[in-house]
């Protein structure tokens, strides 16, 4: 009996060390000083898969898991100062109006954790979507470019943003964006009357 007790105490020891060495592996996300951080990629998936202060009812709500590609330049006339580039794959949506809302409220999460680095000078997003071409190939494309600069990001209140977004105004976003981009087969099928672009 003493050899049972023993060995189920070793088992539970056993379980409780792997259960709290493993915890990051199994959905702990990686805790990061976003705002003082080298701006690399492993410091921006980080930073992004953390919990986003600002919720808009329309996001890719895994885009952090949907990463496919991040690009870092330097800003060729402000010395340390970075242009990111984030391509991610968009979740399912309703319709291209739902698309571009949700492309959207993406943009305004992702633009409302990376400025808060001072090294970030511009952040352009790419939302990319399974597209078919006209021999039948289906292709991963950038579909929705949005891109922000850090003199409009200054100006920008995000948390206000985002409630506008979900409330009466999806399509504020396009309109103080730097550089904003629709792929025209999704652009002419958006009810532009949900989503004021201009």
């Amino acid at each position: 009996m003493k050899n049972k007790v023993k060995i189920l105490i070793f088992c539970m020891i056993v379980l409780v060390t792997y259960t709290g060495t493993s915890y990051g592996w199994f959905g702990k996300k990686n805790k990061i000083d976003w705002p003082t951080a080298e701006v690399t990629e492993e410091n921006i998936r980080a930073a992004l898969s953390q919990k986003p202060t600002i919720d808009p009812l329309w996001k890719d709500s895994n885009f952090a898991e949907k990463i496919t590609k991040i690009d870092i330049t330097d800003h060729a006339v402000k010395p340390g100062q970075k242009i990111i580039g984030i391509w991610y794959e968009m979740d399912d949506a309703w319709d291209e109006t739902d698309l571009v809302k949700k492309a959207g409220g993406t943009a305004i999460i992702i633009n409302s954790v990376l400025f808060q680095n001072d090294k970030v000078e511009w952040v352009t997003l790419f939302a990319q979507a399974e597209m078919t071409d006209q021999y039948g190939n289906t292709n991963l494309e950038p579909v929705i470019k949005i891109g922000i600069t850090r003199e409009i990001a200054n100006k920008v209140n995000w948390k206000v943003l985002a409630e506008k977004h979900a409330s009466s105004d999806p399509g504020n976003i396009y309109r103080i964006a730097d550089d904003y981009n629709i792929h025209y087969g999704i652009l002419r099928h958006v009810k532009l009357d949900k989503v004021h672009l201009k």
